[in-house]
């Protein structure tokens, strides 16, 4: 008895940080993870810390013509081609809907804007589910701590207005 309840709770706390849909942390894992890597930056003050917001474009129109369990495998394939972009050491998180956000440590801006760029096409590269095939295309922000924003709240802001700016 004590070891099932151990296991529940182990398993309750294993998914409290991820995203049910696609596996991938979810917003509070992300706030986590953003704070130790700017505790990391302010210790060692040699690198910046890139975040990335990423916004679907069009995607209510995917879970309007297909329905949503077909939207949730758009997600799920998404998510799994931005994480096949990143480095083990950097996190990508669902933040909501079709929204995901990205930390980079240790962020060098030239390669951060190459990242970008994979992302982009990868992104875009057609997605095959059953007998459907479609592109997606994403619309990106980006900032950097400590040089534009000095918090966890202030780098996504920055990132989303960016991102906004970019759908533009």
């Amino acid at each position: 008895a004590v070891y099932t309840v151990l296991r529940q709770r182990s398993e309750l706390a294993r998914h409290a940080g991820l995203d049910s849909l696609t596996g991938l942390p979810n917003r509070r894992l992300f706030n986590d993870r953003l704070t130790q890597a700017i505790r990391r930056q302010s210790r060692r003050g040699n690198f910046k810390v890139a975040v990335l917001f990423l916004d679907l474009n069009g995607f209510k129109a995917i879970n309007d013509r297909y329905g949503h369990k077909f939207g949730d495998a758009v997600l799920g394939k998404v998510g799994a081609r931005i994480r096949e972009e990143l480095r083990i050491e950097d996190t990508v998180a669902r933040w909501a809907g079709d929204e995901f956000t990205v930390i980079i440590d240790e962020a060098d801006p030239a390669g951060v804007a190459q990242l970008i760029r994979r992302l982009r096409q990868g992104i875009a590269r057609p997605f095959r589910i059953g007998d459907i095939k479609l592109r997606v295309e994403a619309s990106i922000g980006v900032a950097f701590y400590p040089d534009e924003a000095t918090t966890p709240s202030a780098l996504l802001e920055l990132a989303d207005r960016r991102m906004f700016a970019d759908k533009s």
